[in-house]
């Protein structure tokens, strides 16, 4: 006989994304595909004996959480972050490529949201936005900047954000964005000598039947050098991954029952 009713909303399925950001900033870094996403909750605790009386109960010295995660997809940039950047990125520069054109299909764009480009600077710099047709909607035509677009940086990226202008009368469209870019030929990472790593923010975001469960952790550091296994050449389907470990701690400048990590649920 059952002892309770079930509520499908409660339940959570699935992994999450992890993101990263340098702690005060508002831009998250995606570490992308991986495995094996986990955090724990900790406390340090104390029972509270008088000398001269019975036991006041266990006191919290400490609260703190530590999340785990391996790399699949390694992005030196972003795991530079992620590591507090203890690590020195050295850039080789590749061929420019000169009038891309990048086609955002209709029905995979809408209104004032972020469509970043495929194609990137290696220094991080902005796109060179063609002089004559920037963005070429396949109805509405040419497109013009800071009225009918912009681009921006979202996330260490560059892209367009079209906008619901008088211009642009449907979303239903093709839209054509023609620029330069030099992209990298190659990525070093160089590490050794640093001997703090710098704190971040970690997000970690699951979607369950459309709706979303987000834990963020205030104030966290890296706490572990690389651990690589290297996969046999053949008999697993799973790539290498570069294993990560963060350390959350209390953030005291914020309020009181409010340092450590937050949990939103969508109902």
């Amino acid at each position: 006989m059952a002892q309770t009713v079930s509520n499908g909303k409660r339940r959570i399925l699935g992994s999450a994304k992890v993101e990263v950001a340098t702690y005060g900033s508002a831009t998250f870094y995606d570490l992308g595909l991986g495995e094996g996403v986990a955090w724990q909750e900790g406390f340090k605790t104390e029972e509270s004996i008088p000398d001269n009386g019975a036991s006041l109960g266990m006191v919290i010295l400490d609260q703190f959480a530590d999340i785990d995660f391996a790399v699949w997809e390694p992005d030196l940039t972003a795991l530079q972050l992620a590591r507090g950047a203890i690590d020195n990125i050295v850039v080789t520069n590749g061929d420019t490529v000169s009038g891309y054109e990048q086609v955002i299909a209709s029905g995979s764009w809408l209104y004032d949201v972020f469509i970043p480009f495929t194609g990137q600077n290696a220094n991080g710099s902005k796109p060179t936005m063609d002089a004559t047709h920037p963005a070429l909607a396949a109805t509405d035509g040419d497109l013009t900047e800071n009225t009918d677009f912009q681009i921006v940086k979202v996330a260490g990226m560059w892209g367009i954000v079209i906008r619901d202008s008088a211009k642009v009368t449907t979303q239903v469209q093709n839209v054509t964005v023609k620029y330069t870019f030099t992209p990298a030929a190659s990525l070093r990472l160089t590490t050794g000598g640093a001997d703090v790593p710098g704190w971040l923010q970690l997000r970690l975001t699951n979607v369950t039947d459309g709706k979303n469960m987000v834990v963020g952790f205030y104030k966290v550091q890296n706490v572990t050098g690389f651990q690589l296994k290297m996969n046999s050449d053949s008999g697993t389907a799973k790539p290498n991954s570069w294993a990560l470990k963060f350390h959350a701690v209390c953030d005291a400048t914020r309020s009181t029952k409010d340092q450590l990590y937050y949990l939103d649920i969508q109902n």
